[in-house]
Parts: structure tokens; C-alpha cells; sequence
């Protein structure tokens, strides 16, 4: 079961969301799993620098749809059920100390953009979309 934690808006316009996958391990102990997430529009002017700004869009908008997420998972194992509220506060705390500055950049959504473009350019992008299935993370 996934709950959402906080949805907090960036100075660069974007949404970050913290979701809670956690869940029972054995007994009193658990699978501390966050998630980390931001919804990015693909919009025609992220690509005004591109050599073929109309087939990048188009090739982007085909492989994802109308938007691109960037995701992170922070993961604690065997976490006592008296510790989760400390250990969570404590990762969530620690993630957005490091991470904020970078995904609040102005830019962050235009390269996030074009780093899945050279993603799906990548010859090899169809065997590793095929081969990231992770059952920890699947919805």
C-alpha cells in the first residue's frame, strides 16, 4: 500500500511528491520505502537547442506521453516498528538536504527532459526499460 507523506512545491515551479511504500517484514520489523517523485511536462521549448527540435518532441511524447518523472527510493530493511517514525524523518530529512538544491534548479525540468531523450536514443534504452522491473517498486 503506498500513502502519500507531503507534496511540496519547488522555486522552479515543479512538485515534489514523498510517498510511503513501507511495509511488514516479519514480525516487528519492516521494509522502510520511500518514494521520491516530480511529474515534468514535455513541452516543445525544452528541446529549442536540439539539432531536430520537432522528431526529439515527437520521439518523447510517443515513449512516455505528456510527461517525464524522476524518481528516487531511499530503503531501510528490518526496521524495529518502534523506530519507523524516527528512521523516516530522519531519510526524509536527509534526502531533501542533498537533492533540493539540484532539483530546484530552473533548468532541472529542461534537462530532465532531454536526459530521457538521450535515454530513448540510446540503442540499448529498449533492453533496459524491458529489465528494470523490480517487484519492491512495482504499483
Amino acid at each position: 500500500m503506498e500513502r502519500l507523506i507531503e507534496k511540496r512545491l519547488l522555486p522552479n515551479g515543479l512538485t515534489l511528491e514523498i510517498r510511503d511504500r513501507t511495509r511488514r517484514m516479519a514480525g516487528d520489523r519492516f521494509l522502510l520505502a520511500l518514494v521520491f517523485t516530480l511529474e515534468v511536462d514535455i513541452l516543445k521549448e525544452h528541446f529549442k537547442n536540439d539539432p531536430e527540435p520537432e522528431a526529439g518532441y515527437a520521439e518523447l511524447l510517443k515513449e512516455y506521453g505528456p510527461t517525464v518523472r524522476y524518481e528516487a527510493h531511499e530503503d531501510r530493511n528490518f526496521i524495529g516498528e518502534k523506530d519507523l517514525d524516527t528512521v523516516q524523518k530522519t531519510l526524509i530529512d536527509a534526502y531533501l538536504k542533498s537533492a533540493l538544491p539540484y532539483l530546484s534548479k530552473p533548468d532541472f525540468a529542461r534537462r530532465l527532459v532531454l536526459q530521457k531523450l538521450r535515454e530513448v536514443r540510446d540503442p540499448m534504452h529498449k533492453f533496459r526499460k524491458e529489465s528494470t522491473y523490480n517487484p519492491l517498486y512495482s504499483s
